[in-house]
């Protein structure tokens, strides 16, 4: 889903039942992560395309950043 989906009565409800999802967010909440995010390595997914995953504090949800050339 895209970032226009982030209101936290969505996010609730994906969460309520244990749903998997992946949704944009905000790049404030992104700064919250930023310290973690910058001691992990780039992980190569397909030519062009790395990615970083970074476990929330609560472990319940994980963020992926994603850097792709194509997009550059």
């Amino acid at each position: 889903m895209d970032r226009g989906m982030t209101s936290g009565e969505n996010l609730e409800f994906l969460r309520s039942e244990n749903r998997r999802y992946i949704i944009g967010t905000s790049k404030s909440q992104l700064r919250n992560y930023e310290q973690a995010l910058l001691s992990r390595e780039w992980q190569t997914i397909r030519d062009g395309l790395k990615i970083k995953l970074c476990p929330s504090e609560a472990g319940n949800e994980t963020f992926v950043v994603c850097r792709s050339a194509d997009r550059a």
